[in-house]
């Protein structure tokens, strides 16, 4: 079954039905990117970092006429919950963008007359039928129950989903996004939101982790660490100049599935959740 989301962007050159090349590539590959490693999420309950190693494959239909909008489709089977794929993905989006400012809220506001007027041609009920507040419902407390794995997942896709926002304030004023045959609005994001999903905050506090990598990717020098201390798995990144020698210790750590000791500070997302932890020491624990 394919799942479709759309990216409608709007202002600029696109108003002229056109953007600049390399921030819509950069926009598609984020947007495939976030959306194959929440698939793999939905279908497994496995989190990964690599998108490529996905159950979920990921496609681009075409731009439709007289407009930017263009849709990506995912082709997901079965799920660890039973919720639509793109219910969970509209709440998870929801729970990691900013509040919508005046604006924008009445461009979701248009969004959703538009959606209103697609399930009315569709012949569906206007308004949610109860089994869809339900199924709302089910996904926001199943992401409240599995809180560190979609924490991992925001820090482990955090790069790619500010790509996706990439022409917005360049080549475009804004992008709506959207899910399914009949445009349901996910959200409305302007440069001001683009800027603050990217922002951050440094944690001044120096902290230690000890633990054991689960994902390791020596060119980026970021990776995975599942701490039993703290009950849930959190990115990092090697803050340590110069690049990671041979048999490194974060290797070490994933291969024989031994314990390190990591030190440094939290970055913060712009609502105070933990974005990743930036590692300024570490060491090997032996027996």
């Amino acid at each position: 079954m394919s799942v479709e989301f759309a990216l409608e962007f709007h202002g600029r050159d696109a108003d002229k039905n056109r953007l600049d090349l390399y921030d819509a590539s950069i926009s598609y590959n984020g947007m495939a990117r976030v959306i194959s490693i929440l698939g793999h999420y939905y279908v497994t309950g496995d989190v990964i970092s690599h998108a490529p190693k996905s159950v979920v494959q990921i496609y681009l239909y075409p731009p439709e006429a007289g407009s930017f909008r263009t849709t990506v489709a995912a082709a997901v089977i079965g799920g660890v919950i039973t919720v639509p794929f793109a219910v969970l993905v509209q709440r998870t989006f929801d729970d990691w963008f900013p509040r919508p400012d005046p604006q924008m809220q009445q461009v979701i506001e248009l969004l959703q007359e538009q959606n209103k007027l697609l399930r009315q041609e569709g012949g569906v009920a206007i308004e949610k039928t109860e089994e869809e507040k339900n199924q709302e419902v089910r996904a926001d407390r199943f992401i409240e129950e599995k809180a560190p794995d979609f924490l991992t997942l925001r820090g482990i896709t955090a790069n790619s989903f500010k790509d996706i926002f990439r022409p917005v304030g360049r080549s475009a004023d804004y992008v709506a996004m959207t899910s399914g045959p009949f445009r349901t609005p996910i959200s409305s994001i302007d440069e001001s939101a683009a800027i603050r999903i990217q922002s951050e905050r440094l944690d001044q506090k120096i902290e230690t982790i000890v633990g054991v990598v689960n994902n390791l990717s020596r060119s980026s020098k970021t990776g995975i660490i599942f701490s039993e201390e703290r009950g849930r798995s959190i990115p990092f990144q090697d803050n340590i100049p110069g690049r990671l020698p041979p048999e490194d210790d974060y290797s070490w750590s994933q291969h024989f599935r031994r314990k390190i000791e990591i030190t440094g500070r939290f970055v913060y997302w712009f609502d105070g959740r933990v974005k990743r932890f930036l590692v300024e020491n570490m060491r090997r624990l032996e027996d």
